[in-house]
């Protein structure tokens, strides 16, 4: 009998013929990547102290489930699991067959989920970011053909495809989703989380395990800390860690223009806006009393290298 290949799926040595024509080497599947990506925490761990590596997930949009696959593999040695946007209401999204182009293609979002599993190993996570339908059946179809392939979760943003985000999100229909799950799998809500109360009512009201934020989270990073606007010290430890490493500025600026809306009025946003180096931005916000030389005032330990961000 054939040696069994520890990194490969069970199934594939269950199929080994006994003799007869030599087959290709058994693929490798996917191995989790060393602890290297320990986020900062609140103090420097003690002898006591338990570190906990944040997940990180790569979401990504693909109309088919064979360049999805081949992107998963390009990554996976970097992140902790893939979700497939099937959410994304943009007209350009849907026109290239992608995000709420998935909605009433389950089969093809079931495919997508087998097709990473089948790449990279049934342990690896893949999860699907779905938005409600008008049709509630096709809901029921979409989840029911992505839990028949092992999907590790599902997210439901709480509007149609064809409604704006002004619109309200619809709880009830979340919820119709979630007992769908029947709770086979974690879910996640998401759509208008603004302040830490949106969520904990979203989770009492839909059942869901978690909730995920979009668009309050770049106006507001420490919104599940439970402040209602960006607190003075978040864009003071935000500007110290890009500065640290190397943050391109064009995202830079931008993730302060969404912290610091609540902060300034019109003409200053539009002033705000017109910096063109990292080095105006730092003397702007220096000029508005932002402290970036005197150390922290709340400590972050960096356990990737092994010392405190406020030494």
């Amino acid at each position: 009998m054939s040696a069994l290949n520890l990194n490969s799926h069970p199934e594939d040595a269950a199929a080994e013929p006994e003799a007869g024509p030599s087959r290709p080497p058994h693929k490798t599947y996917y191995v989790p990547p060393a602890h290297t990506r320990l986020p900062p925490t609140a103090a420097p761990p003690t002898k006591h102290s338990r570190l906990v590596r944040g997940a990180l997930l790569a979401q990504m949009a693909s109309p088919n489930a064979a360049s999805l696959a081949d992107a998963a593999e390009l990554v996976a040695p970097h992140v902790d699991g893939l979700d497939i946007n099937c959410g994304c209401p943009q007209r350009w999204a849907y026109a290239e067959g992608i995000g709420c182009a998935l909605l009433r293609k389950p089969e093809l979002v079931a495919d997508m989920v087998k097709t990473v599993h089948d790449r990279l190993g049934f342990g690896y996570p893949v999860s699907i970011k779905i938005r409600v339908d008008d049709d509630p059946r096709a809901t029921e179809t979409l989840v029911r053909n992505a839990l028949a392939v092992g999907v590790s979760h599902i997210t439901v943003h709480g509007r149609t495809r064809h409604q704006a985000s002004t619109e309200p999100v619809s709880l009830p229909a979340i919820k119709f989703a979630v007992d769908l799950v029947g709770g086979q799998v974690p879910t996640v809500a998401n759509g208008d989380l603004w302040e830490l109360a949106d969520a904990e009512r979203m989770r009492r009201e839909t059942g869901v395990n978690g909730t995920m934020a979009a668009r309050g989270l770049l106006a507001n990073p420490a919104l599940f800390a439970g402040y209602t606007v960006t607190p003075q010290h978040a864009v003071e430890n935000f500007v110290n860690l890009s500065t640290d490493y190397g943050f391109i500025f064009s995202l830079f600026h931008r993730h302060l223009a969404y912290m610091l809306e609540a902060h300034m009025y019109k003409p200053e946003k539009t002033y705000f806006n017109a910096l063109a180096s990292s080095a105006q931005v730092i003397d702007y916000l220096s000029g508005r009393g932002l402290d970036f030389v005197t150390p922290r005032k709340i400590p972050m330990w960096d356990a990737t290298r092994g010392y405190s961000l406020l030494a």
